[in-house]
């Protein structure tokens, strides 16, 4: 074989070979376009809600930016929620900067249309960029449920109320406490009915309730003289033999609609 026959032999080879570069050359490309939009979505902001506190007589919240800095003109909306309850919520809340957190002033109680003593309980969800106004880099972390207590170290604990033979005009009520405390209840109505501002109390000796200074663990009340087809709210209030007082959170209690 001659020279010129043997790289005429070769020569598909080396081209079949050449046709791989441009190919790598994409690879290269598509990876370099990947890190490039990865940047582009790590160099935005990233709010999370992190805790839902209580401290005199205020809900505090603290949020956080694990991302980078948002336009120093932006405000972002805040919202908490009790369940079935109130909504408060507010739009004028600074984004905090990079990699920093931010606690809020509080909301004051009063602001739900209710008043809790020392030892309520509630169950809380706050959220954070509610109306989803801010460009983020992850956007499954703006929210956090949490129960909280707002309670003295050593005041009783109640055990969440059972609802039991609830008929068109009555009901009963059972619950537990840590340690042995009184029988009490409150109840309110909405106002207007249907509302979520609840803020009208009823005399619950009206609806055959009498309290109780009796210190016992295991309680229970009987309602009666409700109206069919109606929502009241219950509370639940414990006192020890140290007088240290927990309410719970409101319950609805839905009578029976008229046959």
């Amino acid at each position: 074989m001659n020279k010129k026959n043997f790289w005429i032999i070769l020569l598909p080879f080396f081209i079949s070979g050449c046709t791989l570069v441009p190919g790598v050359d994409n690879v290269h490309k598509q990876q370099s376009n990947l890190e490039q939009e990865s940047m582009q979505n790590i160099n935005k902001p990233d709010l999370r809600v992190v805790d839902i506190y209580y401290e005199k007589g205020k809900i505090r919240v603290q949020y956080c930016n694990d991302g980078t800095d948002a336009p120093a003109d932006q405000t972002v909306e805040l919202k908490i929620e009790i369940p079935n309850l109130k909504t408060y919520q507010d739009v004028s809340y600074q984004i905090p900067k990079q990699n920093k957190c931010i606690n809020i002033f509080g909301v004051p109680l009063e602001d739900f249309g209710l008043m809790f003593n020392n030892g309520s309980t509630a169950e809380l969800i706050v959220s954070v960029d509610v109306d989803n106004t801010i460009d983020e880099f992850n956007e499954e972390n703006n929210k956090l449920t949490k129960g909280i207590i707002l309670s003295e170290l050593g005041s009783p604990q109640i055990s969440t109320p059972r609802l039991d033979e609830v008929t068109q005009t009555t009901a009963k009520v059972s619950w537990q406490t840590n340690t042995p405390a009184s029988t009490e209840c409150r109840m309110f109505q909405s106002e207007p009915e249907g509302s979520t501002n609840i803020n009208v109390e009823l005399d619950c000796g009206y609806f055959g309730v009498v309290n109780s200074g009796s210190l016992e663990t295991r309680h229970s009340v009987s309602f009666k003289n409700f109206q069919p087809g109606k929502t009241y709210f219950f509370m639940v209030r414990a006192q020890d033999e140290e007088g240290r007082v927990t309410d719970s959170m409101l319950y609805p209690i839905q009578t029976q609609a008229a046959d």
